[in-house]
């Protein structure tokens, strides 16, 4: 509206966006044409758009300032083409209406907005009854020159529902109005504060008779995101949804609820100069945490605006106002973008408005059925404001899942993995990835193993005989879906299913006593190693060790990579007594395989009174003194053979 500051506060910083990358869309959307649905021969301005779609039928409001004043025009899809537009507000003089809202119910429009014919702005309202369009009624009431502006509405069950702020005490507050199916209820106050704060910019939800309303709240010095329900018999108190820690504003709120599912979002604007896009949800138990809906630029200014949201059938649609700066700062480009929230995940960013230059798209409004999103804005392509419309189909890629088999092991290098996938469209194949470990610690990387493209509908199952590609070990096993407009379900982030491959038979590898030993210790342990770690359950069973005919009662321990088996006999054995060790086939690893055949050793203990004698202990240290013996005769007998001195030699050779 020209003549009034019906405008957000936020409204003059909504021509500054930030430097950054498109976002990058993944899959294939099916988009028509965006096309202009206003007309107008010259500069007039349509602004303020809001849609609203049931049965394949499209309404849209939106404001327009062709003559010279600010207007109320709509205009309807009937599922075949589009109708001419018309003006439904009226007025004798040059008063303006804005900020239309439009709710549906059934092919019955209902629409408010705010009207300037008394010199202040009053909230109006007027509906279609399926064959013509009833007289305009003012829904607020005044008693002066009070401001009542920036309606919003919902409808359910014949029963109107309408939230404004109201500027009577002296600062804005939130009222309410219900028509029951009879009658207009008195209007009502249901925000609340202490003093001058300001509550502004409400919007309203019904679904299953209960309502929901957001609004920003300046009660603590910034702007924060407030919520009231009416549960169907009375309003609960308000509550706090937006978090900061600090003085951050929020703003331009909207809600959408299904099915006791609430979504609300609005934009954030940080310390920082950053403004994003936050949604919080109601999963009809409890708030969860409040989530950043746009891909934040990194090293960049952020600024992102104007979001609204639609659910259906549980998925929330969000749409918001998304800029950039150029060159010729202060004015910016901006663009629509759009994201859906499946379950806990979100699509990848998406552009909806299109455009080759600077032009500037604002003020988008979303609605969604039966996952055909409807979205309309205010494009600046030509040097004034038109109202521009799109529609898309299947945003949400498929979903599979491979389903774990019914037992982890496998002695079979042929593996049936089974696989169910699901699609709102059309499927049109699943794959199936894997990748290898020996260890169950060192992983291959993932790689397709095969897919089915002869699939169709919205719903598909089978199974991959998955025949192991790396031989035995560990695999992990995902699928991934595609549809026939080749979106790409997102690889997650685990593996649907793990599976154990072994096709060979575990072997002894030693066993302590050796067969046949003699000589055992009656203190000694039996220790059995295998090949590779063993089922500890049906090896324990399989073990046993016989003397006399009898099982000998002890305890088996296990290593922790469950290929030793030690048994401690519950006494000392006996001595000069042969034991047996039998380990029999049903010993199995696993997986499941057992030895190829049992195993049966045998040892002697030591015999009862055989004592060794001193020789049989130190006969090496005999021998030792023997050779030490032997080396020194030897020495001694050299030394007598070697020749003494010749004294008559000494003694010519002294007289000379």
């Amino acid at each position: 509206m020209r003549t009034r500051a019906i405008v957000p506060l936020l409204l003059l910083v909504a021509i500054l966006a930030t430097v950054g990358r498109l976002p990058e869309q993944v899959g294939s959307v099916v988009w028509s044409p965006e096309e202009e649905i206003s007309t107008d021969f010259g500069t007039e301005n349509q602004i303020y758009p809001s849609i609203a779609a049931e049965g394949g039928r499209v309404h849209i409001v939106w404001q327009d300032e062709g003559d010279g004043d600010a207007d109320i025009m709509h205009r309807l899809f009937n599922g075949v083409s589009w109708q001419p537009e018309e003006e439904i507000s009226t007025d004798v003089l040059n008063e303006d209406q804005g900020w239309p809202r439009i709710a549906l119910e059934g092919d019955e429009p209902h629409v408010v907005w705010a009207d300037e014919g008394d010199g202040d702005p009053d909230v109006y309202y007027r509906h279609f009854n399926g064959t013509s369009w009833e007289p305009e009624m003012e829904i607020s009431t005044d008693s002066g020159n009070e401001v009542n502006a920036v309606p919003s509405i919902a409808v359910e069950n014949g029963e109107v529902h309408i939230v404004w702020h109201d500027e009577s005490d002296g600062d804005s507050d939130i009222y309410y109005r219900h028509f029951n199916g009879s009658d207009w209820e008195p209007e009502l106050e249901i925000s609340s504060d202490l003093g001058t704060e300001n509550q502004t910019f409400p919007a309203i939800a019904v679904e299953n008779g209960r309502i929901h309303v957001v609004w920003m709240n300046r009660a603590d010095g910034d702007f924060d995101i407030y919520y009231r329900l009416h549960d169907g018999i009375d309003w609960q108190p308000e509550e706090e949804i937006s978090v900061d820690t600090e003085s951050e504003t929020q703003g331009n709120p909207r809600i959408a609820a299904e099915a006791g599912d609430v979504h609300a979002v609005w934009s954030f604007s940080s310390l920082t100069g950053d403004v994003h896009i936050y949604h919080r949800h109601f999963d009809g138990s409890v708030w969860l945490p409040e989530r950043m809906v746009n891909v934040e630029r990194v090293g960049t200014f952020d600024f992102q605006f104007w979001p609204d949201v639609a659910v259906d059938m549980g998925k929330a649609y969000v749409v918001w106002q998304d800029g950039q700066v150029l060159v010729d700062f202060p004015f910016a480009e901006n663009d629509i973008h759009l994201r859906v929230l499946h379950g806990d995940e979100w699509t990848p960013e998406m552009e909806v408005s299109s455009d080759i230059g600077t032009e500037m798209q604002a003020h988008a409004s979303v609605a969604v059925e039966n996952g055909t999103a409807y979205m309309v804005w205010q494009d600046m392509g030509d040097d004034d404001s038109d109202i521009y419309f799109r529609r898309g189909e299947h945003f949400i890629p498929p979903e599979s899942e491979a389903i774990p088999p019914q037992q982890y092991w496998h002695r079979s290098s042929l593996v049936d993995i089974g696989w169910t996938a699901s699609d709102d469209l059309n499927l049109a194949e699943v794959s199936l990835f894997y990748r290898h470990s020996t260890d169950n610690s060192s992983w291959s990387d993932w790689d397709v193993f095969s897919t089915n493209d002869s699939i169709s509908g919205t719903s598909s199952s089978g199974s991959f005989s998955f025949d192991v590609p790396d031989g035995d070990g560990y695999y992990e096993i995902y699928s991934v879906a595609k549809d026939v407009h080749d979106n790409l379900e997102m690889s997650p982030q685990a593996a649907d299913t793990r599976v154990g491959v072994d096709t060979s038979n575990p072997t002894i590898v030693a066993i302590e006593p050796a067969d046949e030993s003699t000589d055992v210790q009656v203190e000694a342990s039996i220790e059995i190693t295998f090949s590779e770690g063993m089922d500890e359950t049906a090896t324990n069973d399989a073990f046993s060790l016989m003397g006399n005919g009898s099982a000998v009662d002890g305890t088996i321990v296990w290593s922790s990579d469950s290929m030793t088996l030690t048994f401690h006999p519950a006494e000392d054995l006996d001595e000069g007594k042969t034991y047996q060790i039998t380990v029999e086939a049903s010993a199995g690893d696993v997986a499941g395989n057992g030895l190829t055949s049992t195993s049966e050793t045998s040892f002697e203990t030591r015999k009862s009174g055989e004592e060794q004698s001193f020789l049989d202990l130190y006969w090496w240290i005999l021998v030792l003194v023997a050779i030490v013996l032997i080396v020194l005769t030897l020495i001694a007998w050299r030394m007598r053979r070697r020749p003494g001195p010749d004294f008559e030699t000494l003694e010519e050779e002294s007289t000379h």
